[in-house]
């Protein structure tokens, strides 16, 4: 107990044996021993307790325990214990012996069962670290001076200890002389040196003891004609630094060029001729990794590079960024060509065609590798140019070829002009005419990409000069469709409702391209992604979803979005290279991110095939059980109408309501229209001859909201505007108030008796209250029609709300996004806060709007007997006011427990707002207030068969049997889109198993494929022919060289074809195991306890004499 204070009382305890006239109670004594020290003197105070015994199990036996040593004796436990506490022979195991005579042997038996391994408190590394740490930093400094090792040399045992060396990078901690250090650090030319000079170690390099490295030779073979480099200094770029070495090429008669030396030697040279500077293959490979995972830049590698040569910067590490950048650049660009068997086709890289080097989808259909034969049946500175920084790619991967590109944008940027936009105001439009500054050669990157599988599609990328202009992106679009073009395309945009109107058409004025062909086969769809579909009206909402679109499964459209999260950061690294460095950069991250994915591919779909299989029995057995409630008729006629939808042979959008939305506008016209065929029928009397009861609360609520936007003012300028508008607004009431004594005549005397009457001029406007039908009710008797208009004004007024509501959050939403990546410095950031802070207040105010409103509906719906509109208006809770990214949710989230959990959510799911498609009415008059909620979350796969015109039908559709139940109009809308929705829902998950299954089968076959591809070019790869002419039968011996040089150039294409076959092969059979036991489960699908089809898209007709012929069979 050293560790504690002096005044803290120590406790002992001595267990004694029980008596044997105590044995009867079967308990024993327990003997407590306190010390405490108390002015220096030690007391201690002694206390007795009888322990009584525990309750015996019946049929068990007592076991009697044995006397325990004192525990104030005992050494106390360090607080470094491991996790594990074992037993470890200790100075008390005699004591415990010693008893052991007196046992008997049950209790022998008992003491012998093996025993519960007891567990102490966990142990923080960095507590242990803190409690070692002078060791450890006692081993680092140790290492500073020559440690335990004999001062001499350890080769030759020379001791002159102002003559020893040591090597920085070997493992092995030992002293050399110069001489047996050149001698094993002849290949070794990078490594670190230190000579130690009697006091300390100082920096050297092998350069300074006399090292020279020979190139041509092997290690130990002298040159006859050696060569050095220009003037004697080489400059090697390193992992560990960056050096400078003397180098000799070889200047024999048989010799390669310098060039050949260098990358034999496996240093890049930075140029071809008289290379001054080289880079190891090494630091190449390091590089390009740490820029496909860590976004480093060229030049902040280079910097690491030269202070970790030299951290003080004093001795003059030359400076190669040019001359690395654009050995990277070619690094990049070989090993492209290398991974894609460039060097083992006769025509060499000059016959390599466009988007021929990218790493395909394995999952997507490709005809001729992964289908079955029968398939068919079923911003940059302009600080560099192209001429000072040409591409070497040409196109051959996913970067569009740039000389067509430019070509292209001369001849047709001007003459296609962007269309005006009929939907909201999106941001990609607008950027189309607002981005894009002076100095930049491009502002972004648009890209086309496959949507299934997240991955880069060849040629399907390129640069943007101002926003996302239509000309920019129809290029890469036609440009990707010449690689495997399928017969039946989805392009999926975030505004392809405006970019879709003239796609034909513009493909018409361009160069001949796979849309303008005229292909009859080519059936084009255009969908919205899902996350960006709320952002748009309610027309693209019900016309371009994946949601309600037959053959797309449950694909979202995001994955350009995806990828643009795991490549924004290489803008750091590549904005200020020149555009060909740029381009092929680009190309090689791209083909790392599509191999990242092709390798994992397997993976991917297992886990997405096991979370479809329970989805889709959830789904099917939900529209199976809901269409089991309905008449038969109204399932085989919504059935009917929705296919006919699906299959583009009708315009009526079963999803949508067929009348118009309710605004404030319309619901008066309606009212106007009402009370006019009133005073026709006689059935009204004239209470006043101008302004009819809707009319009257219209204007109430009129006054209502400008009473609410009186605000006092602080300058005169604006105290004066003020006072003018709380003038008018007096003017307006006391004139409104004379009206409403004819329709509410019980007002005033309620008026009078609060003493209220005639105060309008006086009162502070705040104060004025205005006593609408909504605000009188509990109280006072009021007129059903003043009562009806108000709540039809009511109901379009929350619908406005909402409106207003979902606006500002999208406004916000851009206010965040902005000041992410534009505001930069203390007062543009102040100034953004001041704007997002001010936004903020406005959705408290809309929100509080929309409450107020919610609350006298309520009131109003009581004598109306109307709650309809209860379930599409629901009480608005502060976490329903969210926006559509998580980037709104983490800025508006209070406290770090909740931006935590609102962090890497891999799905949002919107809130009830965004689903309120708006007031709607029936042909009647009335509002529907059914929610449109059901469309969120639903999708449909399915390929349907053709309809006949007399309405016979096939047989054997898969349903359920009709049970009558209460009777539902057929034009009842609501129920309508529930039932269309939950089959759509039902729809997508059945065909997302069948296209999971599809794609696992396509993966396998492209590994198989690929691999062959592989062994093809080892197997097929002839040994290069060396041709010879006359004179060279005069030269045998460089025949024989030439021969020999090609031999062992084949030899190598062999091998680097082999070991990419087995990666394939290794690929494939991981496939095959992942796939085998999920795949058994796609193929099945029980139902209700019942095993069905699970290519037959489920269909709810009813039990009818004849089904139409619109079969619900599917293959997909």
């Amino acid at each position: 107990m050293s560790g504690r204070r002096p005044t803290k009382r120590r406790k002992g305890v001595t267990v004694h044996d029980v008596p044997e006239e105590s044995s009867a109670s079967g308990g024993y004594i327990e003997t407590h021993t306190e010390y405490s020290r108390k002015d220096g003197n030690l007391t201690s105070t002694t206390s007795t307790v009888n322990i009584p015994p525990s309750p015996v199990k019946p049929g068990a036996r007592r076991v009697q325990r044995s006397p325990s040593p004192s525990f104030e004796s005992l050494p106390q436990q360090s607080p470094s214990a491991p996790e594990e506490i074992v037993s470890q022979p200790g100075p008390y195991d005699s004591l415990w012996e010693a008893d052991d005579s007196g046992r008997s042997a049950d209790e022998a038996d008992e003491e012998a069962r093996p025993r519960k391994k007891r567990r102490g408190i966990p142990v923080n590394p960095l507590t242990q670290f803190t409690e070692h740490i002078d060791t450890m930093l006692d081993e680092l400094l140790r290492l500073e001076g020559l440690g335990s090792t004999d001062p001499g040399c350890v080769k030759c045992g020379l001791s002159d200890t102002g003559a020893l060396y040591r090597c920085r990078d070997c493992t092995t901690p030992c002293l050399w002389c110069s001489k047996c250090l050149l001698e094993s650090h002849g290949t070794c030319f990078t490594h670190r040196i230190e000579r130690w000079t009697g006091t300390c170690f100082e920096r050297c390099t092998l350069r300074d003891l006399g090292l020279r490295v020979q190139l041509g030779h092997t290690h130990g073979e002298a040159c006859s004609n050696p060569r050095p480099a220009v003037n004697d200094a080489f400059v090697v770029i390193d992992s560990d630094g960056i050096h400078t070495i003397a180098l000799d090429f070889c200047g024999c008669g048989m010799t390669q060029a310098p060039t050949i030396q260098l990358l034999r030697a496996r240093l890049f040279p930075a140029t071809l001729t008289d290379p001054r500077t080289a880079a190891s293959f090494r630091v190449l490979e390091t590089f390009q990794m740490l820029s496909f995972t860590a976004k480093t830049s060229a030049y902040e590698f280079l910097v690491a590079l030269r202070r970790r040569t030299d951290n003080t910067q004093q001795e003059g590490v030359p400076d190669r960024y040019r001359e690395f950048m654009r050995m990277v650049h070619e690094w990049r660009h070989l090993r492209l060509l290398k991974r894609k068997g460039r060097g083992h086709d006769p025509a060499g890289v000059k016959g390599t065609g466009l988007g021929e080097c990218v790493v395909l989808c394995p999952a997507c259909p490709l005809p001729g590798v992964n289908l079955p034969e029968e398939w068919d049946s079923c911003n940059e500175p302009n600080v560099s140019n192209d001429l000072k920084d040409p591409g070497l790619n040409h196109g051959y991967a996913y970067i569009v070829e740039e000389t067509k590109f430019k070509e292209y944008l001369a001849l047709f940027g001007e003459k296609i002009p962007d269309d005006k936009s009929t939907c909201n105001n999106h941001d990609t439009i607008k950027s189309a005419s607002i981005r894009g500054g002076r100095g930049f050669s491009a502002s972004g990157l648009g890209t086309v990409q496959c949507s299934r599988h997240d991955m880069k599609r060849p040629n399907g990328s390129g640069d943007l000069q101002k926003g996302e202009r239509y000309v920019n992106m129809d290029f890469f679009c036609l440009a990707t469709l010449q690689h495997n073009i399928p017969t039946t395309l989805v392009i999926s945009y975030d505004i392809v409702c405006q970019w879709s109107v003239n796609f034909v058409a513009r493909c018409l004025k361009y160069p001949p391209n796979p849309v303008a062909s005229s292909n009859p086969a080519l059936n084009i769809r255009y969908l919205i992604p899902k996350f960006h579909l709320p952002a748009h009206v309610q027309k693209c909402r019900d016309n371009f979803s994946f949601n309600l679109t037959p053959h797309v499964g449950r694909t979202d459209g995001e994955a350009p979005e995806r990828g643009w999260a795991s490549s924004n950061d290489l803008a750091y690294s590549t904005r200020e290279m020149g555009p060909g460095s740029r381009r092929d950069t680009l190309d090689d991250c791209f083909g790392d991110l599509n191999w990242n994915k092709a390798t994992r591919m397997a993976a991917t779909l297992a886990t997405r095939a096991a979370d479809a299989i329970s989805w889709r029995q959830e789904q099917v057995e939900a529209f199976t059980g809901f269409a089991h409630t309905l008449p038969a008729d109204l399932q085989r006629s919504w059935t009917t109408m929705v296919r006919r939808w699906e299959q583009g042979r009708s315009s009526k959008n079963p999803f949508e309501y067929e009348n118009e939305e309710v605004t404030i506008s319309s619901v008066r016209y309606e009212l106007a229209q009402e009370e006019e065929d009133d005073i026709k029928a006689g059935k009204v009397s004239v209470v006043h001859k101008e302004v009819t009861p809707s009319e009257f609360i219209l204007q109430g609520l009129t006054l209502e909201d400008a009473e609410k936007g009186l605000h006092p003012s602080a300058t005169k300028l604006k105290k004066s505007a003020s006072l003018e508008e709380a003038n008018q607004f007096r003017r307006k009431f006391i004139s409104w108030e004379e009206i409403q004594r004819l329709y509410m005549p019980t007002v005033m005397p309620h008026r009078q008796s609060l003493g209220e009457e005639g105060k309008a001029a006086s009162d502070d406007i705040q104060d004025i209250r205005l006593y609408l039908p909504s605000g009188v009710l509990q109280v006072l008797p009021c007129s059903e029609k003043l009562v009806q208009c108000e709540f039809r004004y009511r109901i379009a007024q929350a619908h406005v709300a909402l409106r207003d509501l979902r606006e500002r959050l999208v406004i916000r939403q851009h206010m965040y996004s902005s000041k992410k990546r534009y505001a930069h410095g203390t007062e543009a950031i102040t100034r953004s806060n001041r704007k997002i802070e001010v936004e903020g207040r406005r959705i408290t105010e809309l929100a509080s709007r929309y409450r107020t409103i919610r609350q006298k509906l309520t009131v109003l719906s009581k004598v109306v007997g109307d709650t309809a509109w209860q379930d599409t208006l629901k009480v608005l809770d502060d976490k329903d006011i969210q926006g559509l990214t998580t980037e709104d949710d983490r800025q508006t989230a209070v406290g770090a427990r909740e931006k935590k959990s609102r962090l890497g959510a891999g799905r949002k799911r919107l809130t009830w707002i965004w689903y309120v498609a708006g007031p709607r009415r029936t042909e009647d008059g009335e509002v529907d207030g059914s929610d449109d909620d059901g469309v969120g979350d639903m999708e449909y796969n399915g390929q349907s068969s053709e309809e006949s015109d007399d309405g016979s039908g096939s047989e054997g559709e898969e349903g359920v049997e009709e049970t009558p139940g209460e009777d539902v109009p057929e034009n009842d809308p609501a129920l309508r889109i529930e039932f269309c929705s939950t089959r759509a829902r039902a729809h997508r998950w059945q065909e997302e198993c069948l296209l999971l299954d599809e794609e696992m089968s396509r993966v396998e076959r492209f590994w198989a494929w690929d691999a062959k591809q592989w062994r093809d070019r080892e197997e097929g790869f002839a040994r290069e022919v060396v041709e010879l002419s006359t004179n060279d039968n005069r030269h045998p011996e460089l025949v024989q060289r030439a021969s020999q040089a090609a031999a062992v150039l084949a030899a190598g294409k062999k091998a680097y074809a082999r070991r990419q076959a087995q990666i394939r092969d290794k690929l494939h059979v991981d496939a095959v195991e992942r796939h085998v036991g999920i795949r058994a489960g796609l193929q099945e699908m029980i139902i209700f306890g019942k095993v069905k089809d699970p290519r037959k898209m489920v269909e709810c007709w009813g039990r009818s004499q004849r089904q139409p012929a619109l079969s619900s069979t599917t293959d997909a």
